[in-house]
């Protein structure tokens, strides 16, 4: 599958590995929703990591073309920047990927920002994606 031609978006990542259940949940936000997806189950697979990359990447694309990395929390923004970097560079224009931490290591480096840090230099133009 080549990168201009990524199909299938909305029936392939949602699968039987990927069920969508029908009961109520609260969202982070604090709202109800009557639906849950696991997204990390289709953004996990291999298929869906694809898509998903490319998705991201045409949004970013067309809406921020200035961007040159994407991440933000860890754990929940991981696979998706992790995604978007892999497709990006198959796509001739490479994002870095970076992640935050909640709190510095408590060892090494002592780093809150991992991978792509040195995307936080003046200079650089990068924004963090709110991803998830």
């Amino acid at each position: 599958m080549s990168f201009s031609n990524a199909t299938g978006l909305d029936s392939s990542i949602f699968s039987a590995d990927c069920p969508i259940e029908e009961r109520e949940v609260i969202l982070s936000s604090g709202q109800k929703s009557n639906f849950y997806i696991d997204c990390k189950q289709a953004v996990l697979s291999a298929e869906g990591h694809f898509l998903v990359g490319w998705l991201f990447n045409q949004v970013i694309a067309e809406n921020a073309p200035e961007v040159e990395a994407v991440g933000g929390l860890t754990m929940g923004a991981d696979p998706l920047a992790s995604a978007v970097a892999t497709v990006s560079y198959l796509g001739a224009r490479p994002l870095d990927a970076f992640y935050v931490r909640k709190e510095p290591k408590g060892h090494g480096t002592r780093a809150v920002v991992g991978g792509a840090a040195s995307c936080f230099v003046p200079g650089c133009r990068s924004r963090s994606l709110r991803m998830w």
